[in-house]
């Protein structure tokens, strides 16, 4: 979505780090609280006592209430830097016009040509807005509807367990078949993207897809050793003289500290569920696990600089230096990270039971 962010800097003139940094506070905010981006996922699956439906309605609220206070932290940061509207990034205009000005003025070309010639504006027809929104959304509310549907068969409701259509709706919600109905969906779009992409559009998103489970793989590994490293163990120690809401500061701690150091978000969050999994039970916390799982997806924010990749895609396609990146995305990703444990503890002091 940085074109856009780009786009709208050219139409309105100013405000390209707010462009940026709204884009982040809800597009990043998600990933980290909200399935079925694959951290989430993996963190309900390690958490026997958090559902896919737990920790979506939970994101959700949290992350909701996150991404304001960070679109207002925000419009802070787009006062105090001031970043030019450069065209260095992977889809640089200069690339298929070398008249244009020099990247380095930092200077807008005229509104007309930019717009008549712009890589980010839409060369085929673009397709409808409901069939844009089909491939997210089908898959998030199959999953939600199993997620459901395996509540109510472990409640015993009458009449849910034995009937056919609870195997047809549970079998639909397995995030796999889910999500291979997104992917479907996603490809029947295929008509609309502009016709030199289409070959590799395929290729390429499996290229990103391999990358995502390498990253997912190692992390789970990676957690794994950590634990029987016993550091599982030691963390579970310190549990016993932290009292009831300070366990998740403290799962945002452990977070943190991974994400930070190796710069995966999703890395350090499957690492500090396998590290935090022992004591993240019902019958081991004052409140429901999901806030648990909530804290460690708040933690997988802060800081992003770089170590992290999200760091230098952004930086690099909105042209932004590396400076430019450290007062911009860095600050922004500790504001996203406690504002969502400001919320994550809120909501556990206000509704424990989730």
């Amino acid at each position: 979505m940085v074109p856009l962010a780009r786009s709208l800097r050219e139409r309105v003139g100013k405000n390209y780090v707010l462009f940026i940094l709204a884009i982040l506070a809800g597009g990043s905010i998600a990933h980290s609280l909200v399935p079925p981006t694959p951290g989430p996922l993996l963190v309900a699956e390690q958490f026997e006592d958090v559902s896919i439906a737990n920790m979506m309605m939970a994101g959700l609220v949290i992350g909701g209430c996150s991404s304001i206070i960070s679109l207002l932290v925000a419009r802070v940061i787009n006062r105090c830097v001031e970043v030019p509207l450069r065209f260095d990034g992977p889809e640089s205009a200069t690339a298929t016009n070398p008249s244009r000005v020099s990247e380095s003025s930092g200077e807008t070309p005229p509104h007309g040509d930019r717009a008549a010639k712009s890589p980010s504006s839409p060369s085929n027809e673009s397709p409808p807005l409901i069939r844009a929104l089909l491939p997210i959304t089908i898959p998030v509310l199959l999953i939600a509807v199993g997620s459901l549907t395996d509540y109510l068969v472990k409640q015993n409701v009458a009449g849910i367990e034995s009937a056919v259509w609870t195997d047809i709706l549970r079998g639909m919600g397995n995030k796999n078949i889910a999500l291979g109905i997104g992917v479907v969906l996603a490809l029947s779009l295929r008509k609309f993207c502009p016709e030199e992409q289409r070959v590799t559009l395929v290729t390429r998103s499996l290229a990103s897809a391999g990358n995502i489970i390498l990253i997912t793989a190692a992390g789970g590994a990676f957690g794994v050793m950590l634990k029987q490293a016993g550091i599982g163990p030691a963390v579970e120690s310190l549990t016993g003289a932290v009292p009831g809401l300070l366990l998740l500061p403290l799962a945002f701690v452990v977070t943190a500290a991974v994400r930070t150091l190796q710069g995966s978000a999703t890395v350090a969050m499957i690492t500090a569920a396998g590290i935090l999994q022992g004591f993240a039970t019902a019958e081991a916390l004052p409140f429901h696990p999901v806030y648990i799982a909530m804290a460690i997806g708040a933690g997988s924010k802060p800081i992003s600089w770089m170590t992290d990749s999200a760091f230098w895609v952004i930086t690099k396609m909105s042209g932004m230096t590396e400076s430019e990146g450290l007062r911009v995305i860095s600050p922004m990703s500790i504001a996203m990270g406690f504002s969502a444990l400001f919320f994550t503890m809120l909501f556990a002091w206000i509704y424990p039971a989730a």
